[in-house]
């Protein structure tokens, strides 16, 4: 029934093109696609008092639309209905409060912020796609591009979404004494990430294997001049075409409740943290010398796993 959908699809729309290998055509289509993206930006700075000035801005790009076609989330065939669209957004913000302490004596504290989340196909991909009526896998993804040449009825059933952000506070304090030009300051950054992978449906993959009463089917005396690659295909086409599963693969991942769920949504949560201090000093010894020494320390602390996807306690 699933390669019927599939001829049929073929008819809709495209073309069909016979190829040098009489066992194989070749089908090409055009998946409508819509892209909608936004690149708002937004900067302000407000004089507070005479010595203290606030600025403020921020970055934002929005990309969406779809289906994906840049990870062949598209429709393989024409009306088939597992495909999905990916989310990408692009955040980066900073403000800074700028004081003038005394004539010589300035001030500056500054925090940024910078963060990418994308999410493939969370919202969009179910189970149900994988179940008919139009092109039903069973509630499977039967995955019959491996190991033939065969284009399946949708990709993997395999939804995620990342992000890596990062926080950062400085303050530098610059000081003009005398033939000295000071510099003090600190600062403290976190970068943190999280993962989320699931794969909704099982995989099936199908092959004569070792043992199967078909096997002996495909010695090579029974087809005189057939290449080993043709007699391979033919045996790999045969285990398809009478539902021969090879493998039934799935993923058990570890949720929220420290569990294993079977196809369930894996979450990873992790991060690492770093501070600095430093003094620099450039020191006009007379009009044509200067010379420039500081001391600066730098602490990275480990990485943390923040819940229990790497490792059980």
């Amino acid at each position: 029934a699933l390669l019927n959908d599939i001829r049929t699809a073929t008819s809709r729309e495209g073309n069909v093109r016979d190829q040098t290998d009489p066992l194989f055509q070749e089908y090409s289509f055009q998946n409508k696609t819509q892209t909608m993206n936004r690149y708002p930006t937004v900067r302000l700075d407000y004089q507070v008092t005479d010595r203290h000035r606030l600025t403020g801005s921020v970055n934002y790009q929005f990309n969406g639309g779809g289906p994906d076609t840049t990870n062949s989330r598209d429709p393989m065939f024409p009306g088939f209905p597992a495909f999905a669209n990916q989310t990408s957004e692009r955040r980066a913000a900073s403000t800074w409060l700028r004081s003038m302490i005394s004539n010589n004596m300035v001030n500056e504290l500054r925090y940024g912020y910078g963060g990418a989340p994308i999410i493939f196909w969370q919202n969009d991909l179910r189970r149900d796609m994988f179940s008919g009526p139009v092109a039903n896998q069973g509630g499977f993804y039967l995955n019959v591009n491996n190991p033939t040449f065969i284009t399946a009825a949708s990709n993997s059933a395999t939804p995620s979404a990342r992000d890596a952000f990062n926080q950062s506070l400085e303050n530098t304090l610059s000081w003009q004494k005398g033939s000295h030009s000071l510099s003090i300051g600190g600062a403290f950054s976190s970068f943190e990430a999280w993962i989320e992978d699931q794969q909704l449906v099982p995989e099936l993959r199908f092959g004569v294997e070792q043992g199967d009463p078909a096997e002996s089917m495909f010695d090579p005396g029974n087809f005189p001049g057939a290449s080993a690659t043709a007699i391979t295909n033919a045996r790999r086409l045969y285990a398809i075409l009478t539902g021969r599963v090879s493998e039934v693969r799935g993923v058990a991942r570890l949720n929220e409740n420290n569990e294993y769920e079977y196809n369930g949504l894996g979450r990873q949560l992790a991060r690492q943290r770093e501070i600095g201090f430093w003094v620099q000093d450039s020191w006009r010894m007379r009009p044509d010398l200067s010379f420039n020494y500081g001391l600066r320390y730098e602490l990275q602390y480990p990485f943390v796993a923040l819940n229990n996807s790497y490792s059980i306690g």
